[in-house]
């Protein structure tokens, strides 16, 4: 019996690099367990990602690496949760805080949702940091609790489970130090190798991608956009999922509290009906929840405007309220959250008005200066592993691009707990308004879906 001799790194290597051939599956698990195993040296990694970066890879090969990815970590198994479970994914932003009206939206619903979501770093904010907020909420749960909580409420909001994907977490750390960070096969790998750890089912299960772009999203035009969320979508199809997606605008900030605990107080304020001045918000929640209905079975796709009208008419009901709190002390949050949570939640010493400079019409409020203006009071980080101050922030008005505005009237109010660092939030805060004589259009927040 003769013995085939496995490929070596350089050999595979070569394979993309210098032919740009298709890598086989076999190929892509000597890569995948390359990174999770340490067996190949970062400057193999290192070539491997360059490799991709200027071929690209197919359809087969993307998938495979997301795949392989997720399997190179602990999958959730869900198998005895009973019902349809749906999910959504955000490629984030400034404000986009949805996840926590979403989950208890459509879980009211009696779909079940598991929500395995991540941390904020640099001008966008993570799920996870707005939950912690909430005082006692954990989002550090076994597979064991997760299971228990979902067939007990039907929702939960928690962080990765055990070593999720670890074959992912080397390679993301490398794609900055070797300028790959923008190749869509390895962004859509990379997203999709977590997702699919989830445990959702094939054949029966639901996923809806959120893709944001503009000047505050990680993908700056509409073009890129769109292929990420088809690279996307096509791995979730082709790991027999149910999915569909949206792609929405990140030219201004989508909440209008910006902030951990501040943007808890906005999602309080949305599930108990407060939704005015809330409209871009409210509209992203309602557009990924009716798609979520849709794989839930509760309509069909033909029937997603009158999807859109039902939970429009349920949010700010006690069926959606009742289903956050029950999420929120099943996590152990306290349970006085929703009758008082300026008592509660975190919140500043001193507060900074930033008034409009001229009277006019906003033309731009762009997100990323906004989003590193929190980052400057600590409700942020700079870099991994930083400490937050969950009470700081940053508090806009209702106006937004395309609104007249009086010269003098505020339209940002800074949240510090150290005076120090109000004049760097400033700064960057100042750099973010800008307002002209001519009226302009509102950007279209939703660009298709």
């Amino acid at each position: 019996m003769s013995l085939v001799r496995a490929a070596t790194p350089s050999e595979v290597i070569a394979v993309k690099k210098y032919n740009n051939g298709p890598l086989s599956r076999e190929q892509v698990g000597q890569f995948v367990d390359g990174a999770a195993k340490d067996s190949w040296s970062d400057a193999q990694l290192g070539a491997m990602l360059m490799a991709i970066w200027l071929n690209g890879m197919n359809a087969q090969e993307t998938f495979d690496l997301a795949e392989l990815m997720t399997e190179s970590g602990i999958i959730l198994d869900l198998s005895g949760v009973e019902g349809i479970k749906v999910d959504k994914h955000s490629c984030g932003g400034v404000g986009d805080y949805t996840s926590l009206v979403i989950a208890a939206l459509v879980s009211s619903y009696g779909l079940i949702v598991p929500m395995m979501s991540g941390r904020g770093l640099g001008h966008t904010g993570g799920t996870l940091d707005t939950l912690e907020a909430i005082p006692g909420y954990s989002v550090d749960l076994t597979i064991e609790q997760i299971n228990q909580q979902l067939n007990s409420i039907g929702l939960g909001i928690f962080g990765p489970t055990g070593k999720v994907a670890p074959a992912d977490k080397k390679l993301y750390g490398m794609r900055d130090v070797t300028h790959t960070v923008d190749s869509i096969p390895l962004i859509a790998a990379s997203i999709m190798s977590k997702k699919l750890a989830e445990g959702l089912a094939a054949g029966q299960d639901g996923l809806v991608l959120n893709v944001t772009c503009g000047s505050g999203a990680f993908m700056p035009d509409f073009e890129n956009a769109k292929k990420l969320a088809e690279t996307m979508a096509t791995i979730a199809r082709n790991a027999g999922l149910n999915v569909s997606y949206v792609i929405s605008s990140m030219d201004q900030p989508l909440g209008n509290y910006i902030g951990n605990a501040l943007a808890v107080k906005q999602v309080l304020r949305v599930l108990n009906g407060k939704t005015e001045g809330f409209e871009n918000y409210v509209d992203m929640v309602i557009e990924l929840s009716a798609h979520m209905l849709v794989h839930g079975g509760k309509y069909k796709a033909s029937e997603l405007a009158a999807a859109k009208v039902d939970l429009r008419k349920r949010l700010g009901t006690d069926k959606v309220s009742t289903k956050f709190m029950e999420m929120v002390i099943a996590q152990g949050g306290d349970e006085r959250l929703m009758d008082d949570p300026d008592g509660i939640l975190p919140s500043a010493k001193h507060f900074d008005e930033l008034v409009v400079p001229q009277s006019g019409f906003i033309h731009k409020m762009e997100p990323t200066p906004i989003g590193m203006a929190v980052v400057e009071l600590r409700g942020g980080r700079k870099q991994d592993g930083d400490k937050l101050d969950y009470g700081t922030g940053v508090v806009l008005t209702e106006k937004r691009i395309g609104d007249e505005v009086e010269a003098g009237e505020t339209w940002a109010t800074i949240h510090a707990n150290d005076e120090a660092h109000i004049g760097p939030a400033r700064e960057r805060l100042e750099s973010a308004l800008v307002v002209g004589d001519e009226q302009v259009d509102a950007p279209q927040l939703i660009l298709e879906s």
